[in-house]
């Protein structure tokens, strides 16, 4: 038996970053198959003063309590929202442990894809209060248990489930993120505002990372301590909680010439900055138990012959051959760090040569196709 309507769902808005990007690209697939596909991710709300205050109130000025009292209560909107579309629907594959947890009484198979730690990412965003941490926790072995199905996008997601929560490894799918070569080999040859200010950037390395702890930017910012001997400038591309540090950083580094920040970007607006960038770098660091796990980013870059510097950690070493197709280098060592971008600037030959495997190793390993069957034989899996 194939499936042939599925039901595909994510808890959080719609955002810029890996996840967006993995879902988006999941639904285009299976859309390709001839699968007829319903998406749904609830609405970004904005809470008013007043909601804020009274939430605080409502959990004795805990943030952590009020967050939490507020995901309830997005769980409770979510469920309703998203009932009438599961009508005739034989599979609903959910990207979050929230949207699971949510339709834990449902009786269709629910496939569920680990993309990161719950628990751990909310304590690597600040959260302290261990009640709140543990209903979390709480929320993510009973999203583990009813999944039928666990797709995790690197071993590391998977160990985590198995020895965190004591999930069988029977039920769990090792599936890498992948990426549609054409697509973008066609989206970073379009013109765009980035085009010219990439031209005027030149040369430059490119980081496009979300400004959080853990994407570990501030080591790329760092490394570019030792490189005011070349002409290379590092442009941030993202946005998010650690904009302000980074920029004292590069204000108390020096570096205000040498470092630029471009904010958020769309997804498909930047591939000509990758184009046109002479390395990418992924420069990410462990926070409170979390490691990064298969970059997207990091994907897209050797997809179009870039070579990809990257922390010798998580999912990255996974994807990243070092001295192959790319180079890996000690995470949170930003000597290390200069010394290989300093020889990538200087060697042209060698950027073009490892950016030749790199890309053979997309089309080869982490392209779509092999993909998309991988997640229909989990789907169908579940179904029989």
């Amino acid at each position: 038996m194939k499936v042939k309507k599925i039901l595909v769902t994510s808890f959080f808005p719609r955002h810029v970053g890996g996840l967006q990007s993995h879902v988006d690209l999941l639904v285009s697939c299976l859309k390709s198959k001839g699968l007829n596909v319903l998406h749904f991710q609830r609405l970004p709300q904005r809470l008013s003063f007043y909601r804020k205050v009274f939430l605080f109130l409502q959990n004795e000025f805990q943030r952590e309590r009020a967050l939490l009292h507020l995901y309830v209560e997005e769980m409770d909107k979510f469920l309703k929202s998203i009932s009438p579309l599961m009508r005739d629907v034989e599979l609903i594959h959910c990207h979050d442990v929230f949207s699971v947890f949510c339709l834990r009484n449902v009786s269709l198979p629910l496939v569920l894809t680990v993309h990161g730690p719950l628990s751990l990412e909310h304590r690597m965003m600040g959260w302290k209060d261990e009640k709140s941490l543990e209903k979390l926790r709480i929320i993510e072995s009973e999203a583990y248990r009813r999944a039928n199905a666990i797709i995790a996008v690197d071993t590391g997601q998977k160990d985590y489930v198995v020895k965190d929560f004591q999930i069988s490894e029977d039920k769990i799918h090792v599936i890498r993120n992948a990426v549609d070569f054409q697509k973008i080999l066609k989206l970073s040859q379009s013109e765009n505002r980035l085009s010219s200010m990439a031209t005027k950037l030149a040369p430059f390395a490119l980081v496009p990372r979300r400004l959080v702890a853990k994407n570990g930017v501030a080591v790329a910012i760092k490394a570019m301590r030792f490189l005011k001997d070349i002409d290379l400038k590092l442009v941030i591309a993202g946005d998010g909680p650690e904009r302000r540090r980074l920029v004292r950083l590069v204000k108390m580094l020096g570096l205000k010439d040498r470092v630029v920040f471009l904010g958020m970007i769309q997804h498909e607006a930047i591939f000509p900055l990758l184009r046109d960038a002479h390395m990418v770098i992924i420069p990410s660091v462990p926070v409170s138990g979390v490691v990064e796990a298969t970059s997207i980013a990091a994907l897209e870059a050797m997809a179009l012959g870039k070579i990809v510097i990257a922390s010798n950690i998580g999912g990255l070493r996974e994807v990243v051959s070092d001295g192959v197709d790319g180079f890996l280098f000690e995470s949170g060592n930003e000597k290390a760090l200069a010394e290989i971008m300093r020889n990538c600037f200087l060697n042209q030959t060698m950027r073009v040569e490892i950016g030749e495997r790199a890309r053979a190793k997309i089309l080869s390993s982490y392209d779509i196709s092999p993909w998309i069957s991988a997640i229909l034989n989990v789907y169908n899996g579940v179904i029989q």
